[in-house]
C-alpha cells in the first residue's frame, strides 16, 4: 500500500486591519423590497398581456406572477449584506 504524504502549509495574513462585518439586512426591509417588487411585477404583467390580449389578466394570474417574482428578489435579499 502507498502512503499518502499531506503537508499542512501555515497561511499567514498580512492584512493588518480586518475587512468591515457585514450585517444582514433587516427583516422589514427584506418585506419591503419583496412586496414592491412582487406589486410592480404584477402591474408590468397586467400591462404587457392587456395589450397583447386587449383584455384583463387573471388574477390568479397575476397572483401567480407576484409569487414567483417574489422568490428569487428574496433569496437575493438574504444574500446582501449592509457594512457595519
Amino acid at each position: 500500500m502507498a502512503c499518502l504524504r499531506i503537508q499542512v502549509m501555515k497561511v499567514t495574513s498580512t492584512a493588518k486591519t480586518e475587512a468591515p462585518r457585514r450585517t444582514p439586512m433587516p427583516l422589514w426591509q427584506r418585506l419591503l423590497i419583496t412586496l414592491a417588487v412582487m406589486l410592480l411585477a404584477s402591474y408590468l404583467v397586467g400591462l404587457l398581456w392587456q395589450w397583447i390580449f386587449t383584455a384583463e389578466i387573471p388574477s390568479y394570474l397575476s397572483g401567480a406572477v407576484g409569487g414567483i417574482s417574489a422568490v428569487p428578489t428574496w433569496e437575493f435579499l438574504l444574500r446582501i449584506r449592509r457594512k457595519q
